[in-house]
Formats: C-alpha cells, structure tokens, sequence
C-alpha cells in the first residue's frame, strides 16, 4: 500500500485542495485494461499557489506542516492496515 498526497487546484488558479490517495495496487480486469485500486479522502485544508504577503506564506507553512502531521499520524497508518 502506499499513501501520497495530491494538490489538485482550482478554477480561480489560487488554491489547491488536498486530498490523500491509498494506493492498493492495481488488477487486470477480463479486457485486458488496467484497474487501479485506490480510496481518496479529502482533508479540510488548502494552500495557497503563490501567497505574496509574509503572513500568508507563514500560514502556507503551517498547513503543510499540519498536512504533514496528519498524513504521518500512526493512529492513520495502523487503521489502514487492519480495518
């Protein structure tokens, strides 16, 4: 399994969501094609593309930090693994 993190951003082009992605592997169904097993889960939190001001470049800090910290957390980790 792995787990990363995807900005995908939006239609005004001055934020970008986050959401994690599980990647379970991938299986080949009966036509041949590719079937990717994956879950995504939409955290609350964005960033900014390109903050200007001081105060929003620290704020762009402390999300990634808090995105970092969630995505880390091993309460996170172990219920992926056994539920």
């Amino acid at each position: 399994m792995k787990i990363t993190i995807e900005k995908r951003t939006n239609k005004e082009g001055d934020k970008q969501n986050i959401r994690l992605v599980y990647w379970y592997g991938s299986s080949t169904d009966v036509n041949g094609k590719t079937k990717h097993n994956q879950k995504l889960e939409q955290l609350d939190q964005y960033l900014y593309t390109n903050p200007k001001t001081k105060p929003g470049k620290a704020a762009q800090q402390r999300n990634v930090a808090a995105i970092d910290a969630e995505l880390y957390t091993p309460r996170r980790i172990i219920a992926e693994f056994f539920f």
